[in-house]
């Protein structure tokens, strides 16, 4: 079940490499999912583009980096505990006056503690 679900919808640059986002990952979660799009972004130019999932004590649990002929980043974790969670994008040189759209969604998947499962 879908407990939690953001979209990302980010300009990076001019002159700023690094967006954070935090969200909130609740009682009874087992799944975080995140997939961003990246358009019209040129490695060969500013480096590749990082996305890194914290858990809520800081430490990164997943991490994809974005290349020049790939289109999306994903991280998921499937060992969640509650509490505030958070995304860094991140590009690895200046972007100059340019700009470059990190859009998609994070969703949090998991079993809500308020519902009861009647079985027969």
């Amino acid at each position: 079940m879908l407990l939690y679900s953001e979209n990302v919808n980010k300009d990076l640059g001019p002159h700023t490499e690094k967006y954070r986002q935090d969200f909130p990952v609740v009682a009874g979660a087992s799944n975080i999912e995140v997939r961003l799009l990246i358009n019209e972004f040129d490695s060969n130019d500013y480096g590749n583009v990082h996305l890194t999932l914290y858990d809520k004590n800081d430490q990164p649990v997943a991490n994809d980096t974005f290349h020049q002929f790939e289109k999306y980043l994903d991280v998921s974790s499937k060992n969640v505990s509650p509490g505030e969670w958070y995304i860094i994008v991140s590009i690895e040189k200046d972007l100059g006056a340019n700009t470059v759209n990190v859009g998609g969604n994070i969703n949090v998947f998991g079993r809500d503690p308020n519902s009861t499962i009647i079985s027969s």
